[in-house]
């Protein structure tokens, strides 16, 4: 959750408390960070929230928007947008996750490694 939307709404890295603070339209939250997260839940076996719906606005909570199913933009900072977990809390909980290379290895936090990466991809002049 944290990741995806860090990746998405904050591409440029820089920290912010509110997910309001970097989209000006709730669909980016429901659309393209919150949608993905439901679609993989529902890949589970059993689907997630099928036993556990209140998990939905659990989501919504640690997206910053308090609980709810229904976000809206004026409700971001009701809760605390999740930041995404250092590397070491990421290996010692869910080592599968990881697949580090020299790179990864020399920074503390996933989002330094996708954001270092972007630059790289935008120097070289890659996907143009």
């Amino acid at each position: 959750t944290s990741f995806l939307s860090y990746a998405r709404a904050s591409p440029s890295g820089r920290a912010a408390t509110r997910i309001g603070d970097f989209i000006k339209d709730i669909s980016v939250v429901r659309d393209e960070i919150a949608a993905p997260i439901f679609e993989a839940a529902e890949q589970c076996k059993p689907p997630f929230f099928k036993d556990q719906p209140q998990e939905k606005a659990n989501i919504y909570y640690h997206l910053g928007f308090g609980m709810t199913t229904e976000p809206r933009l004026e409700d971001s900072g009701k809760s605390k947008w999740y930041r995404v977990p250092n590397c070491s809390k990421i290996v010692m909980s869910a080592a599968p996750l990881c697949d580090s290379d020299e790179l990864c290895r020399k920074i503390k936090n996933p989002l330094t490694y996708y954001f270092r990466r972007l630059a790289e991809h935008a120097r070289s002049g890659a996907g143009e």
